[in-house]
């Protein structure tokens, strides 16, 4: 009998210490699930900055003499997608300050975009064509864009709005011609004599043949209207 005490005294030490050992293990695993929880609680989305707005100069005076020279950047950030891990496509508008942008001209620009230049010449016809801003007078206007999430649902993104102030000027004609009775066509001027125009210089036009004793003007034109511009000698000039 003594023997039969000693094995079921061992058995519930056993028993014992299995369950000692189970609910260790169940402390454990609460501890790794608890630890798990509080890491979730923890992850933050970034959502990234809002999409903003710079140009690279706010008071532009064009000259012809610079028409391949770049005017204006207009550049903005990457913005944000909200979280949702979809592309941006962005919407670039201007237009003359106090329209509200009710007759911007709007640029779609597409994904991967960032900037968009404007040459000399591109602001003035844009500026002189779109808006008809005439030469000499400064025009206020301003710029926005809008990034658009290509996600159904997502609102759209504005940046703040920057404004530049703009003088065209009037662009000089890139083909002229002279007519008149000291010229070889005479005053027919449907068959006006063409100058030459200089590639390194626009503005600069040439003239080489022979000219007759009288008068002549050049002309922008060749229509029989006269109603063009025409460009005469200064009296002043003693010169031909």
């Amino acid at each position: 009998m003594k023997n039969k005490k000693n094995i079921k005294y061992n058995f519930r030490g056993a028993v014992n210490s299995g369950v000692q050992m189970i609910l260790a293990i169940m402390i454990v695993f609460s501890g790794i699930f608890l630890y798990s929880c509080q890491q979730e609680e923890e992850i933050v989305i970034a959502m990234g900055e809002p999409v903003s707005l710079s140009v690279s100069d706010s008071n532009l005076v064009l000259s012809q003499k610079q028409a391949g020279s770049n005017a204006l950047k207009i550049s903005w950030t990457r913005g944000t997608n909200k979280g949702t891990g979809s592309s941006i496509s962005y919407t670039l508008e201007i237009d003359k300050v106090g329209n509200d942008f009710s007759n911007a001209k709007i640029y779609e620009l597409g994904k991967g975009v960032f900037e968009k230049n404007f040459s000399v010449s591109e602001l003035n016809d844009l500026v002189r064509d779109f808006w008809g801003v005439a030469p000499g007078v400064p025009t206020d206007f301003e710029t926005r864009v809008i990034a658009d999430v290509t996600m159904e649902g997502v609102e759209d993104d504005t940046t703040n709005v920057k404004t530049f102030s703009v003088t065209p000027y009037k662009p000089v004609s890139d083909v002229l011609y002279i007519v008149g009775d000291a010229s070889p066509s005479g005053w027919n001027i449907g068959n006006a004599t063409p100058l030459a125009q200089v590639t390194s210089t626009p503005w600069v036009f040439v003239y080489q043949g022979q000219l007759s004793a009288g008068s002549f003007k050049f002309s922008v034109s060749q229509d029989d209207c006269w109603c063009r511009d025409f460009y005469t000698k200064d009296p002043s000039d003693d010169g031909i």
